[in-house]
């Protein structure tokens, strides 16, 4: 492909129909199609090779001035839109990894499906430990003295999260290259869908900046998000509705297409008890209403599941059949779950207490958002039993009209 990136043709499509040899395809000559005739070829080619080498290439800079963070925030599909973005991928090779087995894709409606275990990667920024979506290419970058195979950095492109086991491109000007350890966030393969158009946007290419036509700002694409403050203390070990939440940016998010403003979290933490023993605890924080068009009715709670161990020992249950915000209200209601500000969570073997607490703050970050949402922190403290100032633990009741907007 990066032998054709610079080939001019007379007509659009035989930028792709004069490929389809080399690469053993064949499909139908449709002249009038222009660039949709490339990224058919794309298609074939995944049709027919489990070569992740397809998805190595990168845009190139846009010849006018661009803001940064345009670029920073700029999501697009996984194919190109011509040859032109595979220029520099002629010293690229693919290094199989034995222990994932063969890797297939499969061509859906809902784009390309990957059975892949290489989701995420660790990264240190600003002494802290962050989270960014990747797809392994199983490819390095070589030249023609290069280093030996095994000591060269395993080449990935960026994703984003869209939606549930959806993913976009992201940073489409660069390929990533291994930093260090890539973790997984599965034990096993996982089904991943990577989006091969903008959502809502014609595939269409202008003359004067094509590798800006089929990108979007990632804050566009969000509707509405609940930041989540993750404390160091604690894991979260589940967030509802499920796969609307994004690890890179700590956000649960709403799609122009997918509304439901109810969030659930569960957070887990493990200390040390009385005599040298660990112990774990869980709390349920519940967000209702914020993703309404009046983000001002959100409401908030936390709950230690010490206290509900028998109503929520398994919500995967109650939440998958109330898949909206008024049926989780419903839920709510019925178990009788209060709406309150703090949990407190006995030490066992100690006369201690810990006070768990959130504060939801309204804020704005057009990098995150085009809108308003709320972010949540979280604070953990310890006291003994009866010193806890019970000013910080705040009983209020839910809304009456349950009236939660825009789902």
């Amino acid at each position: 492909m990066s032998w054709a990136a610079f080939r001019e043709t007379t007509r659009v499509e035989d930028t792709a129909y004069c490929l389809m040899g080399l690469f053993d395809v064949n499909m139908p000559l449709l002249y009038g199609e222009e660039h949709k005739a490339f990224r058919r070829l794309q298609e074939e080619i995944i049709r027919t090779t489990p070569d992740r080498s397809v998805f190595a290439w990168s845009l190139p800079l846009p010849r006018e001035p661009t803001p940064q963070h345009a670029m920073d925030n700029a999501m697009c599909g996984v194919f190109a839109y011509s040859p032109r973005p595979f220029a520099g991928c002629g010293f690229i090779n693919v290094t199989p990894d034995e222990e994932d087995g063969p890797q297939e894709f499969i061509l859906t409606h809902s784009g390309v499906k990957v059975q892949s275990r290489d989701v995420e990667e660790r990264i240190l920024s600003n002494g802290t430990v962050e989270t960014r979506y990747i797809l392994d290419l199983h490819c390095i970058q070589t030249t023609a003295a290069t280093a030996p195979y095994s000591t060269l950095p395993r080449m990935a492109i960026a994703l984003r999260k869209c939606g549930p086991h959806q993913f976009m491109r992201a940073d489409p000007f660069n390929c990533v290259f291994q930093s260090g350890r890539w973790y997984f966030d599965l034990p096993g393969s996982d089904t991943r869908y990577l989006l091969t158009n903008v959502p809502d946007r014609e595939w269409e290419a202008a003359q004067s900046a094509p590798e800006f036509t089929f990108t979007m700002d990632k804050a566009l694409a969000r509707r509405s998000i609940l930041q989540i403050a993750q404390p160091e203390w604690a894991d979260l070990d589940q967030v509802w509705p499920l796969g609307y939440f994004d690890k890179q940016d700590q956000v649960v998010f709403a799609t122009q297409h997918f509304v439901k403003p109810f969030a659930i979290l569960k957070l887990g933490w493990r200390w040390t008890g009385a005599f040298a023993r660990t112990a774990r605890s869980s709390l349920m924080f519940f967000a209702l209403g914020w993703a309404s068009k009046n983000i001002g009715v959100a409401e908030f709670s936390l709950i230690s599941t010490q206290e509900y161990s028998n109503i929520l020992q398994d919500p995967d249950i109650e939440l998958d059949n109330h898949r909206n915000g008024h049926g989780v209200r419903r839920m709510i209601d019925y178990w009788k779950i209060p709406r309150v500000s703090a949990a407190i969570v006995d030490i066992p073997g100690t006369t201690d207490v810990w006070l768990m607490s959130f504060t939801p703050t309204l804020v704005s970050d057009t990098s995150l958002c085009q809108s308003k949402f709320w972010k949540i922190q979280f604070h953990l403290e310890k006291y003994q039993k009866g010193a806890v100032p019970m000013s910080r633990v705040v009983t209020e009741r839910w809304r009456e009209d349950d009236s939660y907007e825009g789902e």
